[in-house]
């Protein structure tokens, strides 16, 4: 038997024993065994070989159920493999199966799927987070390497800091979405979740670059120069960049300013927990002695960032969310494929196809959409700005600790929640949320639960962003 063989079966005993409890997967390959087996004898191995990857059931795997967490497409098998899929097996991976995720990427707890909600491994009865709230189970309870999930407004994120990984939100535009069942085509991204951030490192490295079915992905020839020399010996990782475009650089630290410490801002936020705001601090060093921090964080100058529209974020997001997210469902009418989704759907899709069919009718008289797209350009501005006098934004993942399975949240709490993921969402900015510490809830049970910091970088610049994260997550 040979190595990737073994690790398959290995993880498919895990599969058998928690799964059950877990609930992070919903289907299995069922070719993965011969896969692997394929993988073992081939002579000249691809970069991910014996990488095991679960997919979120919105990303399409040929003849494997895709059903998005829904009873609309229960019984749905996927035609074709999405980009991302196609890419990963051209590089020896492994599809282990399909993973549970909220209705339709719908929520940010990981309750609100069709098929029961998955549970959080490391802190059993919390929620794991949403909506990749399977990828992250998966990943941590031990039943893959890595899995690809999809972010909208923190869909990968979320469930990273909850479950104590890394999750990566790249640049609009870096990695193709054909073959996602996108349903906000402004914001959804493919992006990975891992243990650490070289298996998210090595993933996109992948699944990144032009894509002629997605016209939004970026062209080869506009790829962009090495990183100053001084921020590469601060982050100890000699290279180049190859994400970045020249017209979007113009302007940022990480291409024009030389002979200077690296520039974290820190951005604060008013309403987070007092203690997720604490351990920041102290990940990043701040308020303590050079001779207590790492090398690399002696690198850094830290300075506070004030980012004006925070307020405005979770609104704007929420309206366009619901005009695209009414468009994207006009599809599921029962005729082509799957049910009326108006028929079998849960209540927070129908509350957002509702409130996108309002949102929508308003339109004819110049309301709410467009002037959300105004108030996006005013953060995506902001952002442009910021990054003129810092090269990396920090901020925590989440605001408040992960509630309990079954505890009652309600509309206004659980969308409040993406206040700190939907700011890199409205701006096209990548993001990435490494594990920072664990806090005590002692409002709660007294458990012990992971909380997660995000490092985020003007456009185009996740691998500065992915080095810095693995530098300042250490």
């Amino acid at each position: 038997m040979g190595a990737v063989e073994d690790k398959v079966k290995k993880y498919l005993v895990v599969i058998k024993k928690e799964n059950k409890k877990i609930n992070a997967f919903l289907s299995l390959n069922p070719d993965a065994l011969a896969d692997a087996w394929a993988v073992d004898r081939k002579k000249k191995k691809g970069k991910l070989a014996g990488l095991v990857v679960g997919v979120k059931s919105n990303i399409c795997v040929t003849g494997l159920e895709t059903n998005c967490g829904s009873k609309t497409l229960a019984g749905w098998r996927a035609p074709y493999d999405a980009t991302v899929v196609k890419r990963l097996r051209a590089e020896d991976a492994v599809i282990m199966g399909m993973l549970n995720m909220d209705e339709f990427a719908c929520g940010s707890g990981g309750v609100h799927g069709a098929f029961g909600p998955a549970q959080n491994p490391v802190v059993p009865g919390r929620v794991p987070g949403g909506s990749s709230s399977g990828p992250a189970a998966a990943v941590a309870a031990g039943m893959c390497d890595v899995a690809l999930g999809s972010d909208t407004g923190g869909s990968v994120r979320n469930p990273a800091s909850h479950c104590g990984l890394v999750g990566l939100r790249p640049t609009y535009g870096l990695v193709s979405r054909y073959g996602l069942i996108d349903l906000a085509m402004s914001f959804d991204v493919v992006g990975p979740v891992g243990k650490d951030v070289e298996s998210v490192r090595r993933v996109l490295e992948v699944i990144s670059g032009e894509d002629e079915r997605d016209t939004q992905t970026m062209r080869e020839e506009n790829k962009a120069s090495p990183l100053p020399k001084q921020v590469r010996q601060a982050l100890a990782a000699p290279g180049r960049s190859q994400l970045r475009t020249s017209a979007q650089l113009s302007g940022t630290r990480l291409s024009s300013e030389k002979g200077k410490k690296l520039k974290i801002g820190v951005v604060r936020v008013p309403g987070v927990d007092t203690k997720i705001s604490a351990l920041m601090d102290e990940s990043l060093g701040i308020g303590y002695k050079d001779e207590l921090k790492s090398s690399f964080l002696r690198s850094c100058e830290f300075v506070d960032i004030e980012l004006k529209h925070v307020d405005l974020g979770v609104q704007t997001y929420y309206l366009i969310l619901y005009a695209e997210f009414f468009s994207g469902t006009r599809k599921f009418d029962g005729r082509r494929f799957g049910k009326v989704i108006e028929e079998s759907c849960g209540e927070e899709v129908l509350r957002r196809i509702l409130g996108g069919s309002e949102v929508t009718l308003a339109e004819h008289a110049g309301q709410w959409y467009r002037k959300a797209l105004g108030v996006r350009e005013l953060i995506r501005q902001e952002f442009v700005k910021a990054f003129e006098n810092v090269d990396v934004l920090v901020m925590p993942t989440v605001p408040a600790l992960p509630w309990k399975v079954g505890e009652k949240m309600s509309v206004q709490d659980e969308y409040a929640y993406d206040v700190l993921t939907v700011l890199a969402s409205l701006a096209g900015v990548p993001a990435v949320s490494v594990p920072m510490g664990a806090i005590e809830d002692s409002d709660r049970d007294g458990a012990m639960v992971p909380v997660g910091m995000q490092v985020i970088g003007p456009w185009g610049s996740d691998s500065e962003v992915l080095k810095i994260a693995g530098a300042v997550s250490l």
